[in-house]
């Protein structure tokens, strides 16, 4: 470990000001050293959102699979921008553990939540991402239903169109219109 990475880390955890713990936080983001990663999941407990968001921006960055359940774990967060960077920062990773993370903020009861966590699944593409934007058809959120069938409609894989194919199943007629527009455009420039 590099003496700038030390200096940062000390700076994260020992700073009385939770700006200068942020910005310690988002430089350690930057250089990507996974030596930082355990000061940067002890960070996710910090008292100040502005922390917890800098580290799980950090921890997205730095892309290292032990980050997984720390980032997952705040999706419990009360601060929306807390659970928002952490499913971005989840989707970064965009392993099948991530994916299972991203999912679980499919339950909570901010729509933004909802949507970044459609959002991170169909930029991971992934089968496991296409499982999850497929979950959404067992809850209520007709809107919800709606952004996953977009977002399934730009996944170009096997495994999206038998996503589409299932929402055509869904008792609401507005679901299953989006499904046959969505389904009539694949392939299409």
């Amino acid at each position: 470990m590099d003496e700038n990475t030390k200096s940062l880390i000390k700076k994260l955890e020992r700073s009385v000001f939770a700006g200068n713990r942020a910005a310690a936080a988002e430089e350690l983001g930057k250089i990507r050293d996974p030596d930082s990663v355990p000061a940067l999941l002890k960070a996710l407990e910090d008292s100040s959102s502005k922390v917890r968001v800098a580290s799980s921006e950090a921890l997205g960055e730095i892309n290292d699979l032990c980050s997984i359940s720390g980032l997952t774990k705040l999706l419990e967060d009360n601060e929306t921008s807390v659970k928002k960077t952490a499913i971005i920062a989840l989707g970064k990773i965009g392993t099948p553990e991530a994916v299972s993370g991203i999912v679980k903020g499919f339950d909570d009861p901010d729509k933004f939540i909802k949507k970044e966590s459609v959002k991170s699944l169909m930029r991971i593409g992934s089968p496991e991402a296409v499982s999850g934007l497929t979950e959404v058809f067992n809850h209520s959120d007709i809107s919800l239903k709606k952004i996953s069938i977009i977002a399934l409609g730009k996944i170009n894989t096997y495994e999206a169109a038998c996503g589409l194919i299932k929402a055509l199943e869904d008792p609401d007629n507005t679901v299953k219109q989006q499904a046959v527009d969505t389904l009539g455009k694949r392939g299409k420039p």
